[in-house]
């Protein structure tokens, strides 16, 4: 699965994890919702009980996950991006440098 380099906290790719909050994570935000960890993101995967937008990842995480992301549907894209960005996208520090968003 390519990985998408993703250099700007404004690229519109990325507008469903702008601004996230702790009730985006437990109770949607709009019409979707976002997983964040690596722990859920391979128990949405593996579970494929809800389709997958896209997933969100520092690049730091890209390479251990890789076995994780080989679980992805082929069509989801794979974005990544330096801690920084995606810190500025979501508003806070995202330690773990893993989100998805679902639908």
């Amino acid at each position: 699965m390519p990985l998408i380099p993703v250099s700007s906290a404004d690229d519109p790719r990325l507008d469903a994890y702008v601004s996230i909050r702790e009730k985006d994570l437990t109770s949607g935000h709009g019409a979707r919702f976002i997983i964040e960890g690596r722990v859920t993101l391979e128990t949405a995967l593996r579970r494929g009980r809800f389709a997958l937008e896209s997933i969100f990842l520092t690049e730091s995480r890209a390479e251990p996950l890789a076995g994780i992301l080989a679980l992805a549907n082929e069509n989801v894209p794979v974005l990544v991006a330096p801690q920084d960005v995606m810190d500025a996208v979501a508003g806070f520090p995202m330690h773990r440098g893993v989100l998805a968003c679902g639908l």
